[in-house]
């Protein structure tokens, strides 16, 4: 039997000060300023999958199933009605392994990344409504060198030239990734050059961190989320580099165990205590949304929030949203009319919130 050595960890008085408060009193400059809104049941499970991500682009609401197959459906995300269906999982050029969302790109084309074989699939917008939609290849990373494809995690479009990535380097947790040369440039520290547990190797270190991206290729600007803890980041994408804007935070990844086994590296676990950040964000041309659980598994589901924080491409005029109904995925379209979001009844369910009522 392996011999282990268990020991907890806390990040400082942070973390202390946010699980002695209660969600309401948090002090965060979203909860300045706080606003309920109700949204309606859009479309039930009846016409549903497996959804798992949820994109709008111009008059459609794409929503990505994590097993169903097809495994894209694309629904009117006026009426609801489903207009067809694409993609089928597995190893094909025209396949994919693990889809990780979709990304609008000036309501012109859909990007698909499969985010086990580190490739997108693309679908021209002006074929969707078509009896067949088309899907062509689009970008794939097997020809690289393997030390660049080792370290990079998501990947998102933001222009011809680049592609914005997530890493585990310890250069930098964001990179881009230049499709032309091949080429991968690295940008911000994890944590400013200190190591968050020194019993950790980098890549274990960095893998706490992981996170979920948004691109408004019309403002050249990204904003990240991180899923276990509050963390969030603008970057601008000016002279082939990137920018930092704004950023928030107020607790790093917290909770957690380490257990050091016979003859591996030291490995880290959440738990229970641990509390969770952002499920998901998402951006219209003019605002970022982002879905924010800040609570722990002791706490409730943590599968599920209804706190959608909200701020401009500069990191301005924050707020928070209150849903009527919990939420674990997110979309908007391009100009902050409504918010889609995948919920669950009985089962999974898509429901539809009108932003005009906040104004």
């Amino acid at each position: 039997m392996k011999k282990y050595i268990e020991t907890n960890f806390t990040i400082g008085m942070i973390v202390i000060f946010l699980i002695g408060c209660s969600n309401e009193k948090e002090k965060s400059v979203f909860s300045k300023m706080v606003f309920e809104l109700n949204g309606t049941q859009f479309i039930n499970e009846e016409f549903l999958k497996d959804p798992f991500s949820i994109t709008t682009m111009d008059s459609f609401l794409i929503i990505g199933n994590l097993n169903g197959t097809p495994m894209v459906e694309v629904f009117d995300r006026f009426s609801g009605k489903l207009i067809g269906s694409f993609l089928e999982k597995g190893q094909g050029p025209l396949e994919v392994l693990a889809l990780d969302g979709c990304q609008n790109v000036n309501n012109q084309k859909l990007i698909i990344p499969d985010l086990f074989s580190r490739k997108m699939l693309m679908v021209d917008k002006s074929t969707i409504n078509k009896d067949q939609i088309v899907i062509e290849p689009f970008f794939s990373i097997n020809d690289y060198d393997e030390d660049i494809v080792a370290k990079i995690g998501k990947i998102a479009y933001l222009n011809d030239t680049y592609n914005i990535v997530t890493t585990t380097d310890n250069n930098g947790r964001l990179g881009l990734l230049n499709t032309k040369e091949k080429t991968l440039n690295y940008f911000f520290p994890f944590t400013d050059g200190e190591v968050l547990f020194p019993e950790l190797d980098s890549y274990r270190n960095n893998n706490l961190f992981s996170s979920d991206m948004t691109v408004s290729t019309k403002n050249n600007r990204i904003a990240f989320s991180t899923h276990m803890a509050d963390m969030l980041y603008i970057y601008e994408y000016l002279d082939d580099k990137l920018i930092p804007i704004w950023h928030h935070q107020t607790y790093l990844p917290n909770g957690i165990k380490i257990f050091t086994f016979e003859n591996t590296p030291p490995q880290a676990f959440y738990t229970d205590k641990s509390i969770y950040g952002y499920h998901d964000i998402t951006s219209s041309e003019k605002n970022v949304y982002a879905l924010f659980v800040g609570f722990s598994q002791e706490q409730g589901d943590i599968y599920f929030t209804n706190r959608i924080r909200v701020f401009n491409w500069n990191g301005e005029n924050r707020f928070e949203i209150r849903t009527n109904y919990p939420l674990k995925r997110i979309a908007v379209d391009e100009d902050d009319h409504f918010l889609y979001g995948i919920s669950k009844e009985e089962e999974a369910i898509i429901v539809k919130f009108n932003l005009n009522d906040l104004k």
